[in-house]
């Protein structure tokens, strides 16, 4: 191989190393089926109020990613069934998933949610997020909530 043709491979290569996805060993596609019963049970529910999942360990065992393939499992499988509008015509998003960072307060939760989906009601009172968040949600059809690094937040 010339130097040349020798970097390309070389780039290439790291590339795939650096993004080959996720290995689905045993115990993650144990974990994966776990949250798809979970998920689906749900459904048997009606409009009560639904189960929650949490996942906890160590750090760096995968947690984040686990979740993250999940939930595009769980996106394509919704809009592959349902499309990618809703019958209102505003985008459907299955999905709403937010990370927490430092201390934040439910204020601050609601306020990363509207983020989220690029809502421009992103400040105001508690209660007034909470509201336009939800309203967001009905919206946009979301059926799943993912809160990572949920152990952060200020209950009180």
């Amino acid at each position: 191989m010339s130097s040349k043709d020798r970097a390309v491979y070389d780039q290439q290569r790291e590339d795939w190393h650096a993004n080959m996805g996720t290995l689905r060993t045993p115990r993650v596609q144990k974990i994966l089926d776990e949250l798809w019963i979970i998920l689906r049970s749900n459904v048997q529910h009606g409009h009560r109020a639904k189960g929650g999942i949490a996942l906890e360990g160590d750090s760096f065992l995968g947690k984040t990613t686990l979740v993250q393939l999940f939930c595009k499992e769980f996106h394509l499988r919704e809009i592959s069934i349902h499309g990618e509008l809703t019958e209102d015509g505003d985008e459907r998003w299955p999905i709403a998933y937010v990370t927490l960072t430092g201390h934040p307060s439910m204020r601050d939760v609601n306020a990363a949610l509207l983020h989220y989906f690029a809502h421009p009601g992103g400040s105001g009172a508690s209660g007034e997020l909470a509201r336009r968040a939800l309203d967001t949600f009905l919206k946009c059809h979301v059926r799943l909530l993912v809160i990572d690094d949920l152990h952060f937040l200020r209950w009180g």
